[in-house]
C-alpha cells in the first residue's frame, strides 16, 4: 500500500547586506510518497555511519531544489542522497543531528 504525505523542504535565500553575505531560511511543502529504505541500501549506509531513516519519493524531480534539510511530522531529516528516476526524484534521508523540529515555521 503506498502512503502519500507532505514533506518540508528547509533552504536558504542568499541575503547581501553591504560587504556581508548571509541567507534567510526558506521552507516549502511538496507533496511525495514515504517509501520504506530497502535492506540492501540501509547496511550498506550503516556500515559508513549513516542511518537512513525514509526515502521521500517527488513525482516531480523540479520540486526538489538541492535543500539539505526537511522537515516531515515535526521531526527534521538532513538529506543522505538523491537518485533522479524516470517519476521524479527520490530523497533518502535520515533524521538530523537536531532532531524535532519546530513544525516548519
Amino acid at each position: 500500500m503506498k502512503r502519500y504525505d507532505t514533506i518540508k523542504l528547509i533552504g536558504a535565500t542568499p541575503v547581501a547586506r553591504g560587504v556581508f553575505a548571509s541567507s534567510t531560511p526558506t521552507v516549502r511543502e511538496v507533496f511525495c510518497e514515504i517509501r520504506s529504505v530497502n535492506r540492501n541500501e540501509l547496511y550498506q549506509a550503516r556500515a559508513i555511519g549513516l542511518d537512513p531513516t525514509f526515502v521521500f519519493a517527488l513525482a516531480i524531480a523540479e520540486d526538489y531544489q538541492g535543500e539539505k534539510e526537511l522537515i516531515y511530522n515535526g521531526v527534521q531529516y538532513s538529506v543522505i542522497r538523491t537518485y533522479v528516476t524516470d517519476d521524479g526524484i527520490e530523497i533518502t534521508a535520515e533524521v538530523s543531528k537536531r532532531g524535532q523540529a519546530d513544525n516548519g515555521s
